[in-house]
């Protein structure tokens, strides 16, 4: 190859440029960056492991306290806020058998009632909004209207909570879940007001408890911002509803068994208790006779002639 000639660079081997400074330099701090993003990369993905399985642990943790807590086995340990009480009823008053049931409940000592003051609760408007779809059911109304967002005469939840476009949420049990959790750790075991009854419906919480009742929806829209796409709250409130009453359900099923076996043992009892007074009466009959015989036998005997 003479001087003169050209030299196709494209066709010579890595070794040969790299023979070339500026070359080797560029190729070095390509190198370096590579080995730079490759180590960032590892590291965000170290760290984003990391994170999901602690996630994943506290999640398990979760759903373990809301299962123990649904079969009365771990006492609520408050994990959202609740606003202060109104007067109960007196340590006095409490039942000697207490229970946590949502229609029969203990009564609470007072630093249960510590807890800070609700916010107020955002007031949506009572149209829907330009950007929103008409059929995401903004009025309690409009639900009513659609065959589509109803079972029967009930609310069908899994049809009736909807996104902007109109399209029914995917998350209903998350929604759901977190619903039910607020409810047995900030609600179940508040103290009942004097005047309100014991069977605590969603009704009940609104009328009794109204600013517990707030929080809950409060909390609710702020987890799950598609349940505040409504006028007057209906949606997360009927979500509450839904839960309390799956709840007052599961306990009236528990406890129809020791109804049926009280009622079976009143009936035994009332047998027995037949039973034992027709004895008592056949054995009162046969002691008048007792006695009538001993006092007749002797006159009979002095006015028989011999």
């Amino acid at each position: 190859m003479s001087l003169n000639s050209k030299i196709d660079i494209a066709t010579l081997p890595l070794s040969a440029l790299l023979c070339n400074d500026e070359v080797l330099r560029f190729y070095k701090m390509c190198t370096d960056t590579l080995s730079i993003q490759a180590k960032l990369n590892n590291s965000a993905l170290c760290s984003l492991s990391e994170e999901n399985a602690t996630l994943a642990l506290k999640l398990a943790e979760m759903q373990r306290k809301v299962e123990a807590m649904e079969s009365n086995k771990l006492p609520p340990e408050y994990p959202f806020p609740s606003p202060p009480t109104i007067i109960t009823k007196l340590p006095s008053e409490a039942s000697l058998s207490p229970s946590d049931s949502v229609s029969q409940r203990g009564y609470q000592s007072a630093h249960a009632m510590a807890f800070p003051a609700a916010l107020p609760l955002i007031q949506h408007p009572d149209k829907c909004p330009a950007d929103f779809s008409p059929a995401v059911l903004w009025t309690l109304r409009e639900c009513h209207m659609d065959p589509t967002a109803l079972r029967g005469k009930r609310i069908n939840l899994s049809t009736a909570i909807r996104d902007k476009d109109g399209k029914p949420v995917h998350n209903l049990q998350d929604i759901k879940r977190t619903a039910r959790f607020y409810f047995l750790s900030s609600m179940l075991n508040l103290p009942i007001p004097l005047n309100a009854p014991k069977r605590q419906t969603g009704l009940w919480w609104k009328t009794y408890r109204s600013d517990e009742w707030k929080a809950a929806i409060q909390y609710l829209e702020i987890s799950h911002p598609v349940v505040a796409y409504c006028a007057s709250h209906w949606k997360a409130e009927e979500i509450f509803r839904v839960v309390i009453q799956t709840r007052l359900d599961s306990e009236r099923a528990k406890s129809k068994p020791k109804r049926q076996g009280k009622a079976r043992g009143g009936q035994s009892a009332g047998l027995a208790d037949v039973a034992t007074q027709q004895l008592e009466k056949e054995t009162d009959i046969n002691s008048i006779d007792i006695v009538t015989s001993i006092l007749i036998f002797p006159i009979i005997a002095l006015i028989t002639p011999e």
